[in-house]
């Protein structure tokens, strides 16, 4: 007598042929969570935003209620057309503004503050340019004390950021002359509140310290106009030297073409463009000082960070890089060569930097990168899974979570085909992903499905939650208790048993409390070939004999006994089940009496 029992359900192991998984792995599972080791469904997505510009890929949140951040619909949203937009809140200290920052490959690094993003207000480039030199004259004074001075300016916005220095003009004379400074109008005229807000001007001049140092220190501020203007300069030095020193010399905005941002500790940004590595000063993100650049060895594609380290991902050695300070950051290069192919697949965490590279999953750490799905998928069929050059992913959980933008998967045949097991190739309709979870075995790779394009796949800049964007909406992955799941397929290893049998009869145990009323769905359907109704079915179960489909039961009650077709013997046997309820555990026996006893 034979029987055959999958206890609990697990996810695929690629790496393995399907006749030598274990018992309760997959030879494919689809849109399933399986960390319990019980067999569900994902959750049903949950609309939360609709799209305003139709052209939109990805789009942030910024909450109407910062009390409660976690309200997810009570928000409003920022659209970009580029998925590969970093969007970060301002590491700046008591930030009264509430501003965000943001950077891609086809928009230039810009901010904004909460209030104007509400208003619909379009936001400023980032950083300041350098003021045009201004001019001094001197006249006057009873003093025979000659001094040499020099003046610069910077300019200032609304939220107190203050920029470059303008080129340094020195002028001789009388120690107690007056000082007419004549500052230029700002060039731009879009920078006093289009491009960028700039309110006032700050004139600096040096100050000669008793140990022989020179300082700039600030002499007046002014209000920033198109037309130049005049003041007089009458303070002397030691009244001077009690204002506050001019900061910015070195400062500079980030390049223009600056790719991405990722926010390090201590208050510092990073960003990126080509293989130079930018940082700003900590606490000053519109200040990114040229000296704080680095040259990497390839390009950057992209930037994560985990704890204290940020992680550089390239076309070559991934790089670490951390400090305290931008002016002496340190890097390490990571002594595994696994080239980063993939911007949208970056995903950082507290357990690392997950990446995807042309040889599987990659998990980056200080002075490590581990390939975490070298144990359960070939690097040939890593490089089938999908699209690894368009992959968008998110952290569900513990889980890593991918879509491919936009080319579907190719796959085993599924259990579909009547007359073999899985020897032929498919192409999912639609737009296809995957599911691994490197701290839970049982979890394996399961495939993710959706019948449209996935634009973006993201973990909300405030709660973690997975946020997923199709059909001009962006989608939330509830995992509330009680949320509805979205409809699974589950196909299990092939079994071969000792010799050729019949099995006479099968069981199927699921909660039933996730669908209490099975008495409303009519006759149940045993039809040999049938499409699954998640609307109007519980869950149906395919059972396939040395390749060939002999029988196809729909489940009302958990452990209702369903008898099997007769008439044949096989050696190798193949389960698949569909369905939106929560499964326990099948068994299937050559006999009624010894199914009892499984």
């Amino acid at each position: 007598m034979v029987a055959l029992n999958i206890p609990t359900f697990a996810g695929m192991m690629p790496a393995l042929d399907d006749h030598l998984l274990s018992e309760n792995n997959a030879a494919e599972a689809v849109n399933v969570l399986l960390y319990s080791g019980a067999l569900e469904g994902l959750p049903k997505y949950t609309s939360i935003h609709n799209m305003v510009r139709q052209t939109a890929g990805v789009a942030f949140r910024i909450p109407i209620n910062e009390e409660d951040p976690l309200y997810l619909a009570n928000s409003y949203w920022l659209e970009f057309d580029d998925p590969n937009t970093d969007f970060l809140r301002a590491p700046v200290a008591n930030d009264m503004y509430k501003r965000y920052y943001f950077a891609s490959k086809s928009v230039s690094p810009r901010y904004n503050t909460r209030d104007r993003i509400i208003a619909g207000q379009p936001a400023f480039l980032l950083g300041l340019p350098n003021p045009p030199a201004i001019t001094v004259s001197a006249t006057g004074g009873a003093s025979s004390t000659l001094v040499s001075r020099a003046y610069v300016s910077t300019y200032v916005t609304a939220y107190g950021e203050e920029g470059p220095v303008s080129p340094a003009v020195t002028i001789n004379g009388k120690v107690d002359a007056t000082y007419t400074v004549t500052q230029p109008g700002v060039i731009n005229p879009n920078d006093l509140g289009v491009n960028r807000n700039i309110v006032s001007v700050n004139v600096y001049r040096t100050v000669v310290a008793a140990d022989g140092g020179v300082d700039y220190y600030l002499v007046k501020n002014i209000p920033a106009q198109t037309a130049s203007q005049n003041f007089s300069d009458t303070v002397l030095d030691t009244n001077l030297a009690s204002n506050n020193p001019l900061r910015s010399t070195a400062w500079s905005g980030p390049p223009s073409d600056m790719q991405g941002l990722a926010a390090m500790p201590n208050g510092i940004l990073a960003g990126f463009r080509g293989n130079e590595l930018w940082f700003s000063e900590a606490y000053r993100p519109h200040a990114w000082p040229a000296a704080y650049t680095l040259s990497l060895d390839y390009n950057i594609v992209g930037l994560g960070v985990t704890n204290q380290t940020l992680v550089v991902l390239t076309e070559g050695t991934p790089m670490t890089a951390s400090g305290v300070n931008p002016a002496s950051i340190s890097t390490s290069r990571v002594a595994t060569f696994e080239p980063c192919i993939s911007r949208g697949s970056i995903v950082s965490s507290a357990d690392g930097v997950y990446y995807a590279s042309p040889n599987g999953l990659i998990l980056v750490n200080p002075g490590i990168a581990q390939n975490v799905t070298e144990q359960v998928i070939s690097r040939e069929e890593w490089l089938k899974l999908l699209t690894v050059k368009q992959i968008r992913a998110g952290k569900f959980g513990t889980a890593y979570f991918a879509f491919s933008g936009g080319t579907p998967i190719s796959i085993q045949q599924n259990a579909f085909q009547q007359d073999a097991f899985q020897q032929a190739s498919v192409t999912l309709q639609g737009n296809s992903g995957f599911m691994v979870n490197p701290k839970n075995a049982n979890a394996g790779i399961s495939l993710l499905t959706a019948n449209t394009l996935i634009t973006s796949v993201e973990n909300d800049n405030l709660s973690g939650e997975m946020l997923v964007t199709f059909d001009g909406k962006v989608q939330w992955l509830d995992q509330n208790v009680g949320h509805l799941k979205q409809p699974y397929r589950w196909l299990s290893k092939i079994f071969q048993t000792p010799e050729p049998v019949n099995f006479a009869a099968c069981k199927a145990y699921f909660y039933e409390k996730d669908y209490p009323n099975p008495e409303l769905l009519g006759t149940p359907n045993h039809d040999l070939v049938q499409t699954y109704d998640p609307e109007h079915q519980i869950a149906i179960v395919r059972i396939f004999a040395d390749g060939k489909h002999v029988a196809t039961r729909e489940l009302r009650t958990p452990g209702q006994l369903l008898r099997l077709p007769s008439g044949y013997k096989a050696d190798f046997w193949q389960i698949e089940i569909e369905g939106v309820v929560r499964f326990k555990s099948f068994q299937m026996a050559t006999s009624v009496k010894e199914l009892k006893s499984v």
